[in-house]
């Protein structure tokens, strides 16, 4: 495992923490991307609030998660991945 995928994991791990710990409405909860988030994301795990990350690290972890779907044999749609990605960057955290 390289230094990169293991630092991504600790952050999901503690965006996992952190978002278990408060139960907040999702930015933007009810639109289109909101829903396309929870609904591919949230197949295999808990949604962690976009404000917990920066917008780097969604760029990182989208692009880790979206390796994990191809291997588990959901492939994200490019166009999914985008408007997902988008919503997350909008929505995230300046730290």
């Amino acid at each position: 495992m390289s230094a990169r995928d293991l630092i991504v994991r600790l952050i999901a791990t503690l965006a996992l923490v952190a978002t278990a710990a408060c139960s907040q409405p999702l930015p933007e909860e009810g639109s289109a991307d909101a829903r396309l988030y929870v609904d591919r994301c949230g197949r295999c795990h808990a949604v962690y609030m976009p404000g917990m990350l920066t917008s780097a690290m969604w760029e990182a972890m989208v692009g880790r998660m979206e390796g994990e779907m191809k291997r588990r044999g959901r492939p994200l749609d490019p166009v999914d991945r985008e408007r997902i990605l988008a919503y997350l960057q909008r929505n995230a955290g300046t730290r």
